[in-house]
């Protein structure tokens, strides 16, 4: 099945994430490596994706200057709906790109996807080991991320889970 490669910006403490969660692969734009993802429309996030990738407007080529992209799927078209609002745009004969409002909406989602794995890693830690063992549980998770390289420590991560802890008690029970 064919694949349309989109520029994309993505905040620089996200990249590992995407590799973690997502298969990447070494694609070719005029004769340049570049990084991809493959993002799987049958998602809920590929689907997202795919409905923010709009056609570009001028008739100048794919922008190479990104150094990641995403590489979709293109559906045959055999099924037809009417009505505007699923419709989506095609990369087989034109250029796709994201609008600035996407990116930053693919970057908040990939954070909250983020903030979310990390919050559930530490609570099952914290329900194993209990305050004793959080430290070790924080300093796991941002090694596999590379998030001690952004700013991430083990104090701030640490008050920000006792905070989300007390946010969705009645939900999680401590123990």
């Amino acid at each position: 099945m064919a694949r349309t490669l989109v520029p994309v910006t993505i905040k620089p403490h996200l990249i590992p994430f995407l590799y973690q969660h997502f298969k990447g692969e070494t694609a070719r734009i005029n004769n340049k490596r570049v990084k991809s993802f493959i993002i799987d429309m049958r998602t809920p996030f590929g689907k997202m994706i795919r409905f923010l990738a709009k056609k570009k407007p001028s008739k100048k080529g794919c922008d190479t200057t990104y150094s990641i992209f995403f590489s979709l799927e293109e559906f045959p078209r055999g099924r037809q709906y009417f009505g505007q609002f699923y419709k989506f745009e095609s990369g087989e004969n034109s250029f796709l790109h994201f609008d600035q409002e996407a990116i930053e909406f693919i970057n908040a989602e990939l954070e909250d996807s983020l903030i979310s794995s990390m919050m559930f890693f530490l609570l099952g830690w914290h329900q194993k080991d209990g305050d004793q063992g959080l430290s070790k549980g924080i300093q796991q998770f941002c090694v596999k991320y590379d998030l001690f390289e952004h700013g991430y420590d083990v104090a701030a991560v640490r008050r920000r889970f006792y905070r989300w802890l007390e946010k969705t008690d009645n939900l999680f029970p401590a123990g």
